[in-house]
């Protein structure tokens, strides 16, 4: 991760027991190994979500971009912007 810190990957089941809505929902999560309190990184950050019909696409996605620190760089800055925007 860049900056150091772990990344985990998340799957949701969502109306369980519901075949025909059941859906899949993989979300990939940073956390900073060292908060810094100059910066508002102290909680876990999701930095994509992903839904599908398929367990298996769903996780194999999330994996995909947990592996590639310049695509979680990448989402990292388009998230930090969708906030200051929103402030």
């Amino acid at each position: 991760m860049p900056g150091g810190g772990y990344v985990r990957v998340e799957l949701v089941v969502s109306d369980r027991g519901d075949v025909a809505s059941e859906r899949r929902r993989g979300r990939v999560v940073i956390e900073p190994r060292d908060a810094s309190p100059r910066r508002d990184d102290s909680t876990p950050l999701v930095v994509e979500e992903i839904e599908g019909d398929d367990e298996n696409a769903v996780v194999a996605e999330c994996f995909r971009i947990a592996r590639d620190n310049a695509a979680i760089a990448r989402r990292v800055l388009r998230r930090r912007l969708e906030v200051r925007r929103a402030d």
